[in-house]
């Protein structure tokens, strides 16, 4: 079971650019329409709200059809940009439109899911961050990389607070993003991070500082004692931080093959999708899944190569 948490930007309301967004339980969205009145807008999101919600999905292209469609109904201007976020069945069904942009952030990882006309789906695995909004706000809010080090790390409430500051600061009207996170929630509503930790396990320090101090109770403070003390203290600190930093980096390079894997299978699924109507367009979310790869390569040097060339065999599949 999923619980999720939002916040959403909110630039100056003009009667020359309109924006919106819902916040459902299961329907995230942004949109941005040029030349549309706040009035007009409002109804629009409304029309949007009844409507985007089809009875059942099969598959991704369904979801798509149905997110075109219905704003062809809405009669929406050509000059506006969508970005909606969909879970049905703890899958997770994006679509953009116009300027449209969805990132994904998951622990220390970021990424561009999709943008313009495309669209992406995969199962929900409850620690990840999203974000909804147009190319205008990426530009404003200082490019790619400023949201990726704002969206890593924090809840939804601090990304905006973080980048408010710096868009307010500049001409904001029509700016929009919406911030969602998803978190495992058991069923009687406590969170996986508001779990008690266990208790019996004691930190390494703790115990040395402990243990120490029962030593020094035992045997006094000769010199001997005490310089032994220190290089017993170097010993354990060199080892720690070694072994520790020889962790992380491990970590940090799994995460990286992690969710450059799960990227290539949400491009390898849109190119399935769309192969049979537009083959052109498929041939380019494969490439698209070769370029994740040489990145991946890049990133990581010689390590995980097992991994990679997994991966690299599942788009030859293709």
């Amino acid at each position: 079971m999923f619980g999720h948490k939002f916040a959403v930007y909110l630039g100056t309301e003009t009667q020359e650019r309109f924006v919106g967004f819902i916040a459902e339980e299961s329907l995230f969205l942004i949109i941005e329409i040029e030349g549309f009145t706040v009035e007009a807008g409002r109804t629009t999101v409304a029309y949007l709200k009844e409507h985007l919600i089809p009875n059942s999905i099969v598959r991704l292209s369904s979801f798509e059809e149905n997110v075109i469609q219905v704003c062809k109904n809405a009669n929406i201007p050509n000059s506006f940009s969508l970005a909606v976020c969909f879970v049905y069945k703890n899958v997770l069904y994006l679509k953009t439109m116009g300027g449209g942009i969805i990132y994904i952030a998951r622990r220390n990882d970021f990424a561009k899911i999709i943008e313009k006309e495309q669209s992406a789906s995969g199962y929900l695995k409850g620690d990840e961050r999203f974000i909804l909004t147009t190319s205008r706000f990426v530009e404003a809010a200082e490019g790619e990389h400023n949201i990726a080090r704002v969206l890593t790390n924090r809840t939804p409430n601090q990304v905006i607070d973080e980048l408010t500051p710096q868009l307010k600061g500049k001409d904001d009207n029509g700016m929009i993003a919406l911030v969602l996170e998803f978190f495992k929630q058991e069923e009687n509503g406590v969170t996986e991070q508001e779990k008690i930790p266990e208790t019996g396990k004691i930190p390494l320090f703790t115990w040395l500082r402990e243990r120490l101090k029962v030593k020094s109770q035992m045997i006094g403070t000769g010199k001997k004692v005490t310089f032994l003390l220190v290089v017993i203290i170097a010993v354990i600190l060199t080892w720690s931080v070694v072994f520790g930093v020889q962790r992380r980096t491990e970590s940090e390079v799994q995460k990286k093959v992690k969710i450059t894997g799960e990227i290539v299978a949400l491009k390898l699924t849109q190119a399935e999708d769309v192969a049979f109507f537009n083959l052109s367009r498929s041939l380019v979310f494969i490439d698209e899944a070769r370029q994740e790869v040489s990145k991946l390569k890049k990133e990581t040097g010689n390590k995980k190569l097992q991994e990679i060339t997994d991966i690299e065999e599942l788009i030859k599949s293709k």
